[in-house]
């Protein structure tokens, strides 16, 4: 079953817009309570937690376990909207979870609905109303795709970008389909087709790679899963306006 309808959720505590900024470092020791973020802008966080990363853009909705160590640092400039719940989990289940978005306007909508209200009437039915929409959408999100079929690929595709190699017969492999029917699956669950989910997924890593400034771009190329450098400048301008080089010497991206 999908975490996002397995939560009973016993409060709806706060909503609220955080801004973080560029350079930003935060540590945080057991969190109080859940946490759904959301990202408005062009914005980015990453958080880690368990030896991994978990990027949190405007693509995808972030859950924050209650009672969570992590650290996040911001990697651009921008604000996130984010409202802090009480909900009954199985403690396997407190790990930072990240769920992309095919519309992530809608649930910037309903997350404005239970900041008003919380400012209004402070109506509670209203506010858990809303809230389990936005989770009834999430789960919707996830399991639309013929209940979860594509989870073990989205996860598969995540933990190997940097795998030249990775094609989208071998996606459609991990999760038994053919490979015509994973691609029309997968463009009605994400909104795109997988060789272009793969794409941002690895510009989004280089990002955060050149924004460290701790590799060369020949290195970034190589940890992204790019063919050659060429391939991934030529990428890489074409989907930020920028060559990798001239995105790292940028001061400031928010």
């Amino acid at each position: 079953m999908s975490i996002w309808n397995e939560m009973t959720v016993l409060s709806v505590e706060s909503a609220f817009t955080v801004p973080s900024e560029r350079g930003r470092l935060l540590e945080i020791e057991g969190r109080k309570s859940y946490g759904l973020s959301f990202c408005l802008d062009g914005g980015e966080i990453v958080y880690s937690m368990n030896g991994k990363e978990f990027v949190s853009d405007r693509t995808c909705a972030v859950l924050l376990p209650m009672d969570g160590h992590y650290t996040l640092r911001g990697t651009r400039t921008g604000e996130f909207p984010l409202i802090n719940f009480e909900c009954d989990l199985p403690p396997l289940s407190r790990d930072i979870v990240v769920r992309p978005l095919c519309n992530p306007e809608s649930y910037f909508r309903r997350y404005e609905q239970i900041r008003t209200i919380m400012m209004t009437s402070r109506d509670r039915a209203k506010i858990m109303s809303v809230f389990y929409d936005i989770l009834s959408d999430l789960a919707h999100e996830e399991e639309g795709s013929e209940d979860g079929t594509l989870a073990p690929a989205t996860e598969y595709l995540a933990s190997h970008l940097g795998d030249a190699e990775l094609s989208v017969g071998a996606l459609a492999g991990v999760v038994n389909l053919s490979e015509p029917y994973f691609r029309k699956l997968f463009k009605a669950a994400y909104g795109i087709s997988p060789k272009q989910y793969l794409l941002e997924l690895r510009i989004r890593r280089a990002k955060q790679l050149l924004a460290e400034k701790s590799l060369t771009v020949t290195a970034i190329s190589e940890a992204c899963g790019f063919a050659s450098v060429y391939h991934f400048c030529r990428a890489f301008k074409s989907k930020t306006g920028q060559t990798p080089t001239e995105y790292a010497k940028t001061p400031s991206r928010g």
